[in-house]
């Protein structure tokens, strides 16, 4: 991510979260919190295994979306605001270059890599 000093501006790019907002950051985080998400929710509702609903299993599609997505959503900004928050701890401990201050922004980053 990208972190400026509060007392010059001088901007860094340091860490390991990406500089640009991305998509695959996204689709790796959704993917660990979905897979980490889906089995307790199942054993939480003590759902069956698959085959022994026939074909009424559809009937939990929209029920897992209806459970899944929020839960993946949510999980995601934890998720995120964690290693940020890891992130930015570790980082503003360094002086700035330039002022030698130890004041530095909440990481951001550019936009779409625009």
């Amino acid at each position: 991510m990208l972190y400026r000093c509060e007392d010059c501006g001088h901007i860094e790019a340091r860490g390991w979260l990406p500089t640009t907002t991305c998509s695959l950051f996204w689709i790796f985080s959704g993917s660990l919190v979905l897979g980490c998400a889906g089995t307790p929710i199942q054993v939480f509702l003590g759902l069956p295994s698959l085959p022994e609903w026939g074909a009424w299993w559809l009937m939990l599609i929209p029920l897992s979306f209806l459970l899944l997505v929020p839960t993946m959503v949510i999980g995601y900004f934890m998720h995120y605001y964690v290693f940020a928050f890891v992130e930015w701890t570790v980082y503003c401990i360094r002086r700035c270059p330039k002022c030698k201050a130890r004041s530095w922004s909440w990481g951001f980053t550019r936009g779409l890599g625009l």
